[in-house]
C-alpha cells in the first residue's frame, strides 16, 4: 500500500546505503531535522517496541545524507542479548555534495563519524574486526 523503506524500490547494487542513529526523545529530533526526514512510525517485534522515522515516500533522507532516527522502548537495548563478536564500528563515512551543511544540522559528537564533500552521496564504513579493520561502501 505504501513504497517500500528505505529506497527498496530503487535499490540497485549492493551497497551501504543507510545509517540510523538512537535519539532520547524523536519528536525533538524530528524538529531539528532538515525537511524530508520522515515521520515517526511505531514498531514492535516480540518484546522489542521501537519508533522509528521514515519519509511518506519510503526514500532515503537526504539521498542517505541524513539517518533514520529510532528511539526505542523502555527495557534492555536489543544488543544486550547479542553474542560478543569483537567487530566495533570505527569509522562512518557521510560523502554527500551537501556535507557542511549535514554535519551542522546533526549535533552529534561521535568522533567516528565524518562527513565529507562529494560529487554523490555514499556511505563507507570502517569495522574493527578480530581479523583487522574491513570497509563496507
Amino acid at each position: 500500500p505504501h513504497p517500500r523503506w528505505f529506497a527498496l524500490d530503487r535499490a540497485g547494487a549492493p551497497r551501504l546505503s543507510n545509517w540510523i542513529v538512537r535519539v532520547p526523545d524523536i519528536a525533538m529530533a524530528l524538529a531539528l531535522s532538515p525537511p524530508g526526514a520522515g515521520a515517526p512510525v511505531a514498531l514492535a517485534r516480540g518484546a522489542l517496541s521501537w519508533t522509528i522515522t521514515v519519509p511518506p515516500d519510503g526514500s532515503l533522507p537526504a539521498e542517505g545524507g541524513w539517518p533514520t532516527l529510532i528511539r526505542w522502548t523502555a527495557g534492555p537495548h536489543p544488543s544486550a542479548t547479542l553474542p560478543e563478536s569483537g567487530v566495533r564500528l570505527a569509522r562512518l563515512e557521510i560523502h554527500h555534495p551537501e556535507a557542511d551543511r549535514l554535519a551542522r544540522a546533526l549535533p552529534l559528537t561521535d568522533t567516528r563519524l565524518v562527513f565529507l564533500p562529494a560529487a554523490t552521496p555514499a556511505l563507507h564504513a570502517a569495522f574493527a574486526t578480530p581479523a583487522g579493520e574491513r570497509w563496507l561502501a
